[in-house]
């Protein structure tokens, strides 16, 4: 049968067998060195053992007594022993294996090209053979950042079964991460210029506790879940507020970086989209489905966002432990409370308590007992509200609005902005206090219902108006605090009534008084 090729045959090299063992055809062999004879240099090939190699050749096809001579393929494609050549199919791994002339499943060196059964005796694949470049490890120490170790083990089989691959010898890599690696933790073994060198399999993401705010692109000082200490960047683009984190080494310049736990945000050494099977209060751990319907165990990572069954979140495996830890994915839910405070809630309280919460859109109803009163709200013990979550602030949850239908009008001592007349339909006015000790609304419009007169600058009451909307009141001037009016009058004293009608009334103030019906008697005063 014909075989793709990928790089053309490759050209023999002559090599001496310095096995002790016959090398079969096809059979994988380790380059271990050169040896001379005669001024001719020939590659020393030996079985594949446990000290792992970069450079590997594949035998022509003659058997080779030990000791004995023959040709070889070191690059390009080659026809390779392989434990099963029915198990092998075009775009596999395969490789040399410790203490075996035939390639195995999942070790790095070979890609499979095709397959081929020339005898019986035989299992033999078509395959191209490169320089070993890279291979997956996992350390058996912590290794520091940019230290030289051999403490690590090769790792190979199938993909997500892998296992420790038999090389007690490994060659010494360099950390080149800017911290260190924890012991167990799977890393890439990899060939740079002139030696070998150690990379994270991932992109080291640690959940962190942030010890004050960081502003966007502000640097912290936090711990991780190892013990170590490193200084990390808010790369989230606002300002991280103390709590919780996360943190992460970027595999780029092997600097730190931060994120917050709020809004979605989150990742790790993998990251799902999940759906949480049971409630998860913030700090405590249930059951998660992953998108494959596989279910973990997950930490809420979040300190006052709880997930309800059925949410939607996202949900990563940590670096260091391995554990996993979800937050809740999506909007902003909104409540509807009662305020729970005996005496009702003033302006200046900087919370609110509230219970009887129902949430509005979708989820569970939590056990929410207070709201940042931010807004300075006003209500009474009882009054329906509405409340929203504000994760990373304060209580977790914002008073926003108060149903004010029910409560009653508030009282404020003012001041006009104008000279008013009788005549006037509104003016402006400043309040200066509230009579209830809460806040006042400042500058105002009042109306003048009652026909009040005050110059400018005069105190005067004035009294919220929400018979239009219960929530954005209207102002009514009620009271302007003069003890006398002065007024100029004329009465005929000659008539024959008993009490005397005033005329021609004119205020000394310039207003336009009102007349009454009767002001004097003929007993109250004398002409």
């Amino acid at each position: 049968m014909s075989f793709p090729s990928s790089q053309g045959p490759s050209r023999p090299i002559p090599f001496q067998n310095v096995s002790g063992e016959t090398i079969p055809a096809y059979g994988a062999m380790a380059v271990t060195g050169v040896v001379h004879d005669g001024g001719v240099a020939f590659l020393a090939c030996d079985k594949p053992n446990t000290t792992f190699r970069r450079e590997y050749a594949v035998n022509g096809v003659h058997d080779v007594a030990p000791g004995r001579r023959g040709s070889c393929c070191r690059a390009g494609d080659v026809r390779v022993l392989c434990e099963d050549a029915g198990d092998a199919e075009p775009g596999q791994g395969w490789g040399p294996k410790p203490g075996q002339w035939t390639l195995a499943r999942g070790f790095p060196g070979y890609t499979v090209l095709g397959t081929a059964q020339l005898d019986g005796a035989h299992d033999i694949v078509r395959a191209a053979c490169e320089p070993l470049t890279q291979a997956l490890v996992k350390t058996t120490q912590e290794v520091a950042a940019q230290a030289t170790t051999t403490d690590y083990r090769v790792y190979a089989g199938t993909l997500g079964s892998e296992v420790d691959a038999g090389f007690s010898a490994v060659p010494a890599a360099r950390n080149r991460a800017g911290a260190a690696l924890a012991a167990d933790e799977w890393a890439w073994l990899a060939w740079t210029n002139d030696g070998w060198e150690l990379r994270t399999a991932h992109n080291r993401l640690y959940p962190v506790t942030l010890s004050g705010n960081v502003a966007d692109g502000g640097t912290l000082a936090v711990t991780l879940p190892d013990g170590r200490g490193v200084t990390a960047t808010n790369w989230s683009g606002a300002t991280l507020t103390a709590g919780r984190a996360l943190a992460w080494q970027s595999f780029a310049d092997g600097a730190w970086y931060l994120m917050g736990t709020r809004s979605g945000e989150a990742g790790g050494g993998s990251v799902w989209h999940g759906t949480a099977v049971d409630a998860i209060a913030p700090g405590a751990s249930a059951t998660v489905a992953l998108p494959d319907a596989s279910q973990v165990e997950a930490t809420n990572w979040s300190d006052d966002v709880p997930i309800a069954a059925g949410d939607k979140v996202l949900l990563w495996q940590d670096a260091h432990d391995a554990n996993y830890y979800c937050l809740r994915a999506g909007y902003l839910r909104w409540y509807h409370a009662l305020i729970n405070m005996e005496g009702g809630l003033l302006p200046t309280d900087a919370a609110a308590t509230i219970d009887n919460a129902t949430c509005l859109s979708d989820g569970s109803n939590p056990a929410i007992t207070s709201a940042d009163n931010l807004y300075e709200l006003h209500a009474d013990d009882n009054d329906e509200c509405l409340i929203v979550e504000s994760p990373g602030y304060g209580t977790g949850y914002v008073l926003v609005q108060v149903d004010q239908r029910h409560r009653p009008a508030r009282w404020f001592r003012a001041s006009m902005g104008v000279t008013l007349s009788a005549e006037t339909a509104s003016a402006a006015a400043a309040t200066t206090a509230a009579l209830d000790g809460g806040s006042h609304p400042g500058s105002i419009t009042v109306k003048n219902l009652y026909g009040l007169a005050a110059a400018n600058l005069s105190p005067v009451l004035v009294v919220e108006d929400r018979s239009s909307d219960p929530f954005a009141p209207e102002y009514i001037l009620v009271q302007v605090p003069h003890a006398v009016r002065e007024v100029l009058t004329s009465v005929d004293w000659n008539s024959p009534e008993l009490k005397k009608t005033p005329r021609d009334i004119v205020a000394i103030d310039g207003g336009s008084p009102k007349t009454p019906e009767t002001v004097f008697t003929a007993t109250e005063c004398d002409p």
